[in-house]
């Protein structure tokens, strides 16, 4: 609730609008976490650990496909944050490309 109160009188604040997403999901709301994480950083957005956040909402509202990109350019944009790497290889390990996930769930247990 305190996020949904700081986002309505800060929406352009983009800090809480991740916050807010993360905490969506984190209570089982991927699709509402989707929509907020796209008006905060959108699928071009150049923030690694919020595109992070975005493309975990929209692989945990069961589009893989569509997150895939968002979390390559979560990797990209942030190597060194290991949940950019988990949420990428699980999207592809959802996606049935588990070579290509090993790397990147390795990475993320390096990481952490």
């Amino acid at each position: 609730a305190v996020y949904e109160e700081l986002a309505a009188e800060r929406p352009d604040d983009l800090d809480v609008l991740i916050e807010l997403g993360r905490c969506q999901i984190d209570l089982g709301d991927p699709i509402a976490a989707r929509e907020t994480l796209r008006r905060a950083v959108g699928p071009a957005g150049t923030d690694g650990g919020g595109l992070a956040i975005y493309g975990r909402a929209v692989l945990e509202a069961g589009d893989p496909a569509a997150a895939e990109p968002i979390l390559r350019r979560a990797v990209a944009l942030a190597p060194h944050y290991g949940a950019a790497h988990f949420a990428l290889g699980s999207c592809l390990g959802r996606l049935g490309r588990h070579a290509e996930a090993k790397p990147h769930l390795d990475a993320a247990a390096r990481i952490y």
